[in-house]
């Protein structure tokens, strides 16, 4: 009898702990997609306010605004996927 008891205090920590994971999941996969849209956007302004022209000024204020490299802005500008999955 103890033993069945233990098991069921067993299952019912399994149960919560399985529960937990879906919760936490699907948490990760909203916060995935949300991430996704945000890195869409940033390349969307990027792209927007430094046309192939732009002044070297212009391109080191959004440097400076967006807190990335200029690495990273370069290849946004181009219209790399540098966020895509690879």
């Amino acid at each position: 009898m103890a033993a069945n008891l233990c098991n069921v205090l067993e299952d019912k920590n399994a149960d919560w702990r399985i529960s937990e994971l879906r919760r936490l999941g699907e948490a990760e996969r909203e916060m995935e997609r949300q991430l996704a849209q945000t890195r869409r956007e940033i390349a969307r302004l990027v792209v927007e306010l430094l046309p192939p022209h732009a002044a070297q000024a212009k391109i080191n204020d959004v440097v400076a605004a967006s807190g990335f490299s200029r690495f990273l802005i370069d290849r946004l500008r181009g219209g790399s996927g540098m966020w895509d999955p690879l």
